[in-house]
């Protein structure tokens, strides 16, 4: 009842799936995403045992829209459903006058003959509904089966990955599940985006250390739920070293593990737990009786490594209660245990004569452009440094921290991009080889959505000079699109047509995501100007 009575739009956190429960409102209240796959969807300090779910009130589609959302959102062209006053049944429509001085909406609902179904209605009557899509035709998605749902069956509320066929009048989808079955009449509460896209960061036979969360108790001995982040914190979830066997569509991976021969597989271990064996190799080695060992870990691929993600390596020749004192000597030693072996740091230390004292005044300017580092081999080093620091309860400089963190952004955005731009230019040429086997079914293809793009300006009001410069068309091709009726403009039916336009979202949503990571990029530089310039 609270969740139903909050406002349209509001989101609500659920630790239970209120789906189960009893009187759920199913249109009223929809899950935001849901994924088949993957239970750790949420950043929660939860253990893998715990599920969280989000939910959004939305309007019902029996519920009129508000006169407010009708006179903001209402537009000519626009798909609504309208309530008969005397039948009380909801009909499909097409706006086609809004009158904002009379407060009116003039609409044509379908299935009436003639100008029968032609009716002007004041937008305060509480007869009109405003649909607002959220997918379209080819969009990848995972959804219900409706009909375990009217049969109340236990698994109803399992979910299948499916694709939108087509766009149905009053809101609904026509849909295609994975095994082949198709449904017609599907409501948006039932669907959900499916990231089909997502760019892997680890390919299979990749040699990764795991981060065993998997294996975290749900409660503690106080029967308390465990936060798995404290445990990650404090060093107490352990490191296995694995293989990737699989990668799965939702961005989870089937791994072997090596140390565990009596359950080796784990079917859906999450990315953010998967580091690199190249970058964080284990080393041991006995020097006297000594035990040296350096694990990181990291998020997003292994590229990034954090303070809070590395353990200071022991040995016999590393005093750190005495490590405002260390020679150059040791400093190079040190950061050899570490794992850094940079020739070019080993000759800065050496040539700068970093000291113990020196070695925690290093910071990212100076690593990088006195000392030549690499981006990489600089943000190691500090991870290090304030590991080093926090042992010996020193407090950092706050604009070197900033300055570390921003640089380790950067390089997680640039190598997602890369990663984008891999991905672009293998769909790219599948798409180029699709339409050169089939140019002619492409050529159809394109004709039919530069004439719907021409319609979509039309109906923004745009001059037919405009949409031809835009479109690169002649003004003759432009009038007579213009003219033409919407059956009149038939979608070419070649089963090779899915496969391309399925590309063609695919590189769209792609470019958009490498557009979103440059500019985070630029963000990122503008900031550590910004920075320096403070500094100075």
């Amino acid at each position: 009842t609270g969740c139903k009575r909050s406002p349209i739009g509001a989101r609500i956190l659920s630790f239970a799936q209120l789906e189960s429960w009893d009187g759920f409102p199913a249109y009223q209240l929809r899950r935001i995403d849901a994924n088949v796959y993957d239970c750790d969807r949420y950043d929660t300090n939860l253990s893998a045992y715990q599920k969280l779910y989000l939910y959004q009130h939305v309007l019902s589609p029996k519920m009129a829209s508000s006169p407010r959302d009708i006179a903001l959102h209402c537009r000519v062209g626009a798909e609504v459903t309208v309530r008969d006053a005397r039948r009380q049944q909801w009909f499909s429509a097409i706006v086609i006058a809004v009158n904002a001085a009379t407060k009116t909406v003039t609409v044509n609902k379908d299935g009436f003959i003639g100008d029968t179904g032609i009716e002007e209605l004041k937008m305060d009557e509480q007869r009109i509904h405003l649909l607002q899509r959220r997918f379209g035709v080819g969009d990848l998605i995972t959804a219900y089966c409706p009909k375990l749902i009217d049969m109340e069956d236990a698994a109803m509320y399992t979910l299948y990955r499916a694709q939108v066929m087509a766009i149905e009048k009053g809101g609904t989808y026509e849909i295609q599940y994975e095994d082949g079955e198709v449904f017609r009449g599907m409501d948006e509460v039932y669907m959900f985006a499916y990231e089909a896209a997502k760019v892997h960061a680890f390919g299979e036979g990749q040699l990764c250390l795991a981060m065993r969360y998997d294996a975290v108790s749900e409660v503690n001995e106080e029967g308390e739920l465990v936060n798995v982040k404290e445990q990650y914190a404090a060093g107490d979830i352990g490191r296995e070293t694995c293989v990737i066997r699989h990668v799965n569509p939702s961005g989870t991976y089937r791994v072997l593990f090596l140390q565990e021969p009596s359950e080796p597989y784990h079917d859906a271990f999450t990315e953010q737990w998967l580091t690199s064996k190249t970058l964080f190799e284990e080393k041991t080695e006995n020097a006297g009786g000594g035990d040296d060992s350096k694990t990181g870990a990291s998020g997003g691929g292994g590229n990034i490594i954090r303070a809070a993600d590395v353990k200071l390596p022991l040995a016999l020749e590393i005093d750190y209660d005495r490590a405002l004192e260390w020679r150059p000597n040791i400093v190079a030693r040190w950061f050899e245990k570490c794992g850094v072996c940079s020739p070019q740091l080993q000759r800065s230390i050496v040539e700068y004569n970093v000291n113990g004292v020196f070695l925690l005044d290093l910071d990212f300017e100076l690593l990088t452009q006195d000392m030549q580092l690499t981006a990489v081999d600089a943000q190691r080093v500090l991870a290090y440094i304030a590991a080093l620091q926090k042992k010996l309860k020193f407090r950092g400089d706050p604009v070197q921290e900033r300055v570390a963190e921003i640089s380790t952004m950067m390089q997680g955005y640039a190598r997602e991009c890369e990663l984008l731009q891999q991905r672009q230019k293998l769909v790219e040429q599948q798409l180029n080889a699709l339409v050169a086997q089939h140019q002619a079914d492409y050529n159809r293809l394109k004709e039919y959505q530069l004439r719907m793009q021409c319609k979509r300006f039309a109906r923004e009001k745009k001059s037919s000079k405009e949409i031809a410069q835009q479109l690169h068309k002649d003004m003759k091709w432009v009038n007579t699109t213009i003219k033409m009726k919407a059956n009149q403009i038939k979608k070419p039916n070649a089963s090779v047509i899915k496969d391309i336009e399925a590309l063609q979202i695919e590189i769209a949503k792609v470019d958009k995501d490498i557009t979103e990571k440059q500019t985070r990029i630029v963000t990122c530089k503008q900031q550590l100007q910004q920075l320096t310039v403070d500094r100075r």
